[in-house]
Protein backbone atom coordinates (compact mmCIF):
# COMPACT_ATOMS: atom_id res chain seq x y z
CA UNK A 1 0.00 0.00 0.00
CA UNK A 2 1.24 3.47 -0.96
CA UNK A 3 1.80 5.76 2.05
CA UNK A 4 1.86 9.49 1.31
CA UNK A 5 4.67 11.03 3.37
CA UNK A 6 4.47 14.45 1.70
CA UNK A 7 3.47 15.92 -1.65
CA UNK A 8 6.98 15.01 -2.86
CA UNK A 9 7.61 11.62 -1.31
CA UNK A 10 5.62 8.41 -1.01
CA UNK A 11 6.57 5.10 0.58
CA UNK A 12 5.55 1.60 -0.44
CA UNK A 13 6.79 -1.52 1.36
CA UNK A 14 9.96 0.21 2.60
CA UNK A 15 10.70 1.76 -0.79
CA UNK A 16 10.60 5.54 -1.17
CA UNK A 17 9.11 6.90 -4.39
CA UNK A 18 9.56 10.33 -5.94
CA UNK A 19 8.85 11.92 -9.29
CA UNK A 20 11.80 12.48 -11.60
CA UNK A 21 11.23 15.58 -13.74
CA UNK A 22 13.99 14.50 -16.13
CA UNK A 23 12.65 11.02 -16.88
CA UNK A 24 9.03 12.07 -16.26
CA UNK A 25 8.37 8.96 -14.18
CA UNK A 26 8.59 7.64 -10.62
CA UNK A 27 11.93 6.48 -9.30
CA UNK A 28 12.33 4.12 -6.35
CA UNK A 29 14.89 4.41 -3.56
CA UNK A 30 15.44 1.38 -1.32
CA UNK A 31 16.00 2.40 2.32
CA UNK A 32 14.43 -0.16 4.65
CA UNK A 33 15.36 -3.21 2.58
CA UNK A 34 18.07 -3.64 -0.07
CA UNK A 35 17.17 -3.69 -3.75
CA UNK A 36 17.56 -6.82 -5.86
CA UNK A 37 21.21 -5.86 -6.44
CA UNK A 38 21.78 -5.32 -2.71
CA UNK A 39 21.86 -1.52 -2.96
CA UNK A 40 20.49 0.44 -0.02
CA UNK A 41 20.33 4.17 0.72
CA UNK A 42 20.28 6.28 3.87
CA UNK A 43 17.48 8.82 4.36
CA UNK A 44 17.40 11.87 6.65
CA UNK A 45 13.77 11.22 7.68
CA UNK A 46 12.46 14.58 6.43
CA UNK A 47 9.71 14.00 3.83
CA UNK A 48 9.45 17.73 3.02
CA UNK A 49 13.20 18.30 2.51
CA UNK A 50 14.63 14.81 1.92
CA UNK A 51 18.25 13.80 1.56
CA UNK A 52 19.19 10.32 0.32
CA UNK A 53 22.71 8.97 0.12
CA UNK A 54 24.57 7.83 -1.94
CA UNK A 55 23.56 8.92 -5.45
CA UNK A 56 20.84 7.09 -7.35
CA UNK A 57 22.05 5.68 -10.67
CA UNK A 58 19.60 4.17 -13.11
CA UNK A 59 22.35 3.04 -15.46
CA UNK A 60 22.09 4.44 -18.96
CA UNK A 61 19.13 6.65 -18.04
CA UNK A 62 19.39 8.86 -14.97
CA UNK A 63 22.01 9.58 -12.29
CA UNK A 64 21.39 12.05 -9.47
CA UNK A 65 21.71 13.07 -5.84
CA UNK A 66 18.80 14.21 -3.66
CA UNK A 67 20.09 16.65 -1.06
CA UNK A 68 18.01 19.06 1.05
CA UNK A 69 14.98 18.63 -1.22
CA UNK A 70 16.94 19.32 -4.42
CA UNK A 71 17.71 16.89 -7.24
CA UNK A 72 21.21 17.36 -8.60
CA UNK A 73 21.40 15.53 -11.92
CA UNK A 74 24.83 14.28 -12.91
CA UNK A 75 26.22 14.94 -16.37
CA UNK A 76 25.77 11.30 -17.42
CA UNK A 77 21.95 11.51 -17.15
CA UNK A 78 20.34 10.98 -20.55
CA UNK A 79 17.74 13.76 -20.46
CA UNK A 80 17.49 17.55 -20.74
CA UNK A 81 18.14 18.12 -17.01
CA UNK A 82 21.61 16.52 -17.05
CA UNK A 83 24.03 18.73 -15.12
CA UNK A 84 21.25 20.80 -13.51
CA UNK A 85 19.89 21.10 -9.97
CA UNK A 86 16.12 21.48 -9.55
CA UNK A 87 13.71 21.31 -6.60
CA UNK A 88 12.23 17.87 -5.93
CA UNK A 89 8.78 18.16 -7.56
CA UNK A 90 5.44 17.10 -6.20
CA UNK A 91 4.22 13.64 -7.15
CA UNK A 92 1.59 13.78 -9.92
CA UNK A 93 -1.96 12.93 -8.94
Amino acid sequence: MDEILSSKLHKMDGIYLHWCPGCKQEHWIFVDEPSGTGARWSYNGNPEIPTFSPSVNIVGQCHYFITNGQIQFCGDSKHELAGQTVPLPNMPH
